[in-house]
């Protein structure tokens, strides 16, 4: 208790060091432990299923372009269950549902109905509430989650009771389970057998089509591999498919979807961004700490003339080190308790039924014990070098504290300047991939999706609304959103050309004639579609991509899409209809007045919002079925989601690391002029003016953010050259970008040396040196 009062009673002696260092380190940990919340967060993701290392969803490769898929055909699980050993347990379901009118008690609801088979609860854990027939769900039943029964019934406590789907199909809750947590990728509102009604829920029968999921638990100890080969033969003999199959983990496909972009690589971008705040932080601490121990020289040296053994010194360096760090650990517990609701917002579940606080409370001490390890074992080092040095009575500090804090000044802004880089290079690219030409106009532009709304009962009322309105520009009735444009196809070959030459994908799409215009795509030669004058119906209009790869002048020629002829009529200029990852594909556009059923809208200039509001309102009163308005500007800003959250992150871990880094350089400051007060008041006795002080004290400075910023520059051109090389369509690596983060390194460092400077530099000189 004694050592520990005279060390606090140390650290107060120097207020302004302690509260720098104690600043710094809480943020350094704040950050680093929020990110590992949010990292572990994403990692715990379907792994509270009973034996989860042992779900798989069955994928395939495509042989021909090696790309990769889980959609498969509705037969595959009962082929699997029956014809190999070890797959007994495979369930097809329905990934992509349709809103299903469900009526009870007298009221209406639009659900998402899961369709699967009785193989599936024994794959997933499903807790059951309530279940009628024991356990066992009859295959004219639907189950019901905790949530839905509340809404629809207001009571779990309604197994047995009848409803009726899509106003013909009668059946009863058979079941009520407990909602599926957050961290689920599998979260179904309702659940059923296929067998309630084949006709309304298996829309693709037969091998050819490929529109389900095929889930499977194998056993414990099961070759994968061999499962996979085993699955891939059977496909090849039986079925004359030739797709690789293989087994994909489930609890890999959150961090790692199949198909799509992962995200593994974003969660480490984010983690090293953080711990790079981490490190800095425990710089700026180590840096001011031994600035403090060097100050102290005089003091331990007397105390080792006492009597004082090199062991006890260590003592009181670890004593103040773990104060500084329990007292940083309680600041980052409010911090990181505080931003909990924040966390679950960015990741659309609640953190805190996924952690509890004792798993909370470990993480922060075991963070917070690392540091203490590393910070405490460099304090040691820096007791232990100087423990034999009798120098330090004579005034060694300022050449000391000189030479221990330039390397970690230099680091510190290096780190800093390197994030900055990184943060502003990536705002770059977002802003290119969502504001650039596209091909098409997006600006005004509404996006209207109807998939479970009955349009084709109110397409003419629809239609002849949006044409009446004065702020509607123009608008096409389409298949859907340029976001995610439509479904590959090997058809639309040319005649002329071998089997081979023609085996590749392109992307086909369906519209109305008033596609053109209401998007404002170019046509760069032919003409558009015209139904009122031309029979359109075998008629086709091509990209620019896929008229180079048929030889450039092909208006009028004829492609083969099965038995049918389509005649190209035009060819449009690119756009951009995905990501900025992928290459502009080979598109077909074909002209369709059935089976489409979204909308494009073109408003003017400053009506988007009045426009939406109208047609919500219209649309609802002619059906309560649910459907969706969005701005195209929205929808592509949601294909870069994930990126605009890390640049937000980087961006705010270089602006803690500057912050931190400042706090260090103003307390470091503070001791250097502290030991050149002396040396100051005798320049300015001898004529030396303000700004040549300023000058003095500020030129070192100078030089340690220029030597950062060589040192982050190279480094940051090749990690910022490599995330790039990720998108297909980039912008350039600009060199304003470097020199906007260093000037920005250099203002502020300058700008907080300044204020001690100006303050030395101005202060009278006989009191420096009064009782020299």
């Amino acid at each position: 208790m004694r050592q520990l009062k005279q060390t606090i009673r140390g650290i107060l002696t120097n207020k302004q060091n302690a509260l720098f260092s104690l600043i710094g380190l809480s943020i350094g940990l704040s950050s680093i432990i929020v990110i590992i919340i949010w990292a572990l967060t994403h990692l715990t993701f379907d792994r509270f299923h009973q034996d989860a290392e042992q779900i798989y969803f069955i994928q395939y490769t495509d042989t021909l372009y090696n790309e990769t898929d889980f959609v498969t055909p509705f037969p595959l699980a009962k082929e699997l269950r029956e014809r190999i050993a070890g797959m007994e347990q495979t369930a097809t379901y329905t990934y992509w549902t349709d809103k299903s009118r469900i009526k009870a008690d007298g009221k209406e609801f639009f659900i998402d109905l899961t369709p699967t088979e009785e193989q599936m609860f024994a794959i997933l854990n499903v807790d059951f509430i309530g279940m009628a027939n024991g356990h066992v769900l009859k295959p004219t039943d639907i189950a019901l989650s905790q949530s839905l029964a509340q809404t629809i019934f207001g009571t779990v406590d309604c197994v047995g009771k009848t409803v009726v789907l899509q106003d013909s199909i009668v059946s009863q809750v058979g079941a009520v389970y407990a909602d599926f947590p957050d961290n689920s990728t599998f979260k179904p509102e309702a659940l059923c057998y296929y067998s309630l009604s084949a006709d309304e829920f298996v829309h693709c029968e037969g091998w050819k089509n490929w529109c389900y999921v095929t889930v499977a638990k194998v056993p414990e100890g099961a070759n994968v591999d061999e499962l996979s080969v085993q699955i891939t033969r059977l496909m090849h003999d039986e079925h004359e498919i030739n797709e690789v199959f293989s087994l994909f983990p489930l609890i890999d496909y959150h961090l790692q979807p199949i198909g799509e972009e992962a995200m593994l690589k974003h969660l480490f971008m984010v983690f090293f961004s953080g711990l790079l705040v981490l490190i800095v932080s425990c710089v700026n601490f180590i840096n001011l700490q031994t600035a403090v121990y060097y100050k102290r020289s005089r003091q331990n040296s007397i105390k080792k003339m006492l009597g004082v053994s090199p062991g006890q010194l260590i003592v009181e360096v670890l004593y103040e080190s773990g104060i500084y760090i329990l007292a940083a650990l309680f600041i980052s517990l409010f911090i990181s308790y505080s931003l909990l609701p924040v966390i679950s917002d960015g990741l659309g579940l609640n953190v805190s039924e996924v952690f509890s606080n004792g798993q909370l409370i470990a993480i922060h001490g075991l963070v917070a014990a690392l540091v203490f390890v590393l910070v405490s074992a460099y304090m040691v080092i820096v007791v232990i070098r100087t423990i034999n040095r009798t120098s330090l009575i004579a005034g060694a500090t300022e050449k000391k504290l000189h030479k221990g804090g330039q390397a970690f000044v230099v680091t510190q802004f290096a780190l800093a300047i390197f994030i900055g880089i990184a943060a502003f290079s990536m705002q770059k690219q977002l802003s290119f991939a969502i504001k650039s030409d596209k091909g098409y106009k997006s600006d005004n532009l509404m996006y209207v999706e109807t998939w479970d709304y009955p349009f084709d009962d109110n397409k003419a009322a629809i239609e002849e609304y949006l044409s009446q309105n004065s702020k509607v520009k123009a608008f096409s009735v389409c298949e859907r959103s340029f976001n995610t444009l439509g479904s590959r196809t090997t058809s639309f070959t040319n005649p002329e050309w071998s089997e081979e030459e023609n085996d590749f994908y392109k992307v086909l799409y369906r519209c109305d004639e008033n596609l053109f215009e209401t998007t404002q795509i170019h046509l760069v030669s032919g003409r558009s579609f015209n139904p009122a004058k031309y029979n359109e119906a075998d008629n086709i209009i091509i990209n620019e991509t896929y008229a180079k790869k048929l030889g450039g002048d092909v208006v009028g020629k004829t492609l083969k899409a099965g038995s049918k002829d389509c005649r190209i009529i035009g060819v449009c200029k690119d756009f951009q209809f995905e990501n900025f990852y992928t290459t502009i594909e080979p598109l077909v556009i074909q002209y369709r007045e059935e089976w489409i059923c979204n909308l494009l809208i073109k408003t003017t200039e400053g009506s988007y919002s009045q426009v939406a509001n109208g047609l919500q309102e219209f649309m609802t009163s002619r059906s309560e079925a649910p459907f969706t308005i969005a701005s195209m500007e929205g929808l592509l800003s949601e294909l870069y989601e994930e990126e605009e959250t890390q640049q937000k992150l980087l961006l705010l871990f270089s602006a803690l690391t500057i912050i931190i880094s400042c706090l260090g350089l103003f307390g470091l400051t503070a001791f250097i002029i502290e030991n050149k007060t002396k040396a100051i008041g005798i320049r300015k006795v001898n004529g030396a003016t303000v700004s040549q002080i300023l000058l003095m004290l500020n030129r070192n400075f100078a030089l340690y953010v220029i030597a950062a910023f060589v040192i982050a520059c190279p480094i940051a051109w090749y990690a910022v050259n490599k995330w790039l090389e990720n998108f297909a369509y980039k912008t350039e690596v600009s060199w304003w970008v470097f020199a906007l983060a260093g000037l920005l390194a250099l203002v502020i460092a300058l700008a907080t040396v300044s204020v001690q400077s100006w303050k030395a530099a101005s202060h009278n000189p006989v009191e420096a040196l009064r009782y020299e």
